[in-house]
């Protein structure tokens, strides 16, 4: 995947439908394009942090929501097939894999 690059030349805004506030930032996985991103409540300049791996850059709606929990950032799945946890201070990203049976039924 390309970094930021690709994201500030393909993109002109970011749209989202959840975010957690930590650091004086917001939080957030972005819905129209793969990545999560933190944006200065004071600024609003985004900064992208990292990218779902084992999905495409162009993938949208991987998840719905998210909320933060002792730093970690939970993020629920809308088109993903597990929920993802992104700890802040790890700068670390781990997934739970959803049963196939739970996926299937969304």
């Amino acid at each position: 995947m390309k970094r930021l690059e690709e994201y500030e030349n393909a993109y002109r805004k970011l749209w989202f439908d959840s975010a957690v506030e930590a650091d004086g930032s917001l939080w957030f996985a972005a819905s129209n394009l793969n990545g999560i991103f933190k944006a200065d409540k004071k600024t609003g300049k985004s900064q992208f942090i990292t990218n779902f791996p084992q999905y495409p850059n162009y993938a949208v709606r991987l998840y719905i929501a998210c909320t933060l929990v002792r730093r970690k950032i939970v993020f629920a799945p809308c088109n993903a097939k597990e929920i993802s946890i992104y700890d802040i201070d790890k700068k670390e990203l781990n997934t739970i894999p959803l049963d196939k049976r739970t996926v299937e039924h969304c």
